[in-house]
């Protein structure tokens, strides 16, 4: 599937018991993983994998084979037995017939254990960067926040609130002229304070009165 070394050359076990089979992936796996670059763990790179596993899966039609190798990994042998190790071909294949059809309509994600794992980790990654997006909203709204209140701070500290146009609307007291003149008329402090007007002096003669 992914070298055409000779399985002799390469992997010389049988597949005829666990210990074997084991042996053999092993070896195809690291002649595999020359051949390409592992992609990042990402949705998307899982969804691509899914669909390109999905597509290769039956696409080697074999009129003797089980439902003609539709549920089939590979090539095989065009038999009922078509992945059965020992092909003259020397196709390497993986049949999923037993799985897909112990039950009818049986999906993909629930016959093939790894697949369903593929989209558990799928769904897990997807939660995970909204999680992320969500963090990241928040702290931006926060650092929003704190350089609000930084600023707010500092024209506390070193600066003056402009008057408000309700302050500079409210209607001023008018000035009574008629007790101003009253006042003026007193000359003493004592006098002043009995009329309830107010003494600008330091001394009881000396100053000057105010309405």
């Amino acid at each position: 599937m992914c070298t055409t070394i000779d399985k002799n050359s390469a992997y010389p076990a049988a597949y005829t018991s666990a210990t074997n089979d084991k042996t053999i992936f092993t070896a195809l796996l690291k002649v595999c993983s020359k051949t390409a670059s592992t992609p990042d763990l990402t949705p998307s790179n899982i969804d691509a994998s899914i669909t390109a596993f999905t597509a290769t899966l039956g696409r080697h039609t074999q009129s003797s084979a089980t439902n003609e190798g539709a549920y089939v990994f590979g090539n095989g042998e065009d038999s009922g037995d078509e992945c059965n190790g020992g092909a003259a071909s020397g196709q390497p294949c993986v049949s999923y017939h037993g799985l897909i059809t112990a039950n009818d309509g049986t999906e993909l994600a629930t016959a093939i254990l790894w697949l369903r794992q593929l989209q558990i980790v799928r769904t897990k990654l997807k939660t995970r960067r909204e999680l992320l997006q969500k963090r990241e909203r928040q702290q931006t709204r926060l650092i929003s926040l704190a350089d609000k209140m930084q600023e707010l701070f500092q024209e506390a500290l070193h600066g003056e609130f402009p008057i408000t146009t309700e302050a500079q609307n409210k209607p001023q007291p008018t000035p009574d002229s008629d007790k101003q003149k009253a006042c003026e008329k007193l000359t003493n402090k004592t006098a002043c304070e009995a009329k309830s007007c107010k003494w600008s002096g330091t001394e009881q003669t000396i100053g000057k009165v105010r309405s």
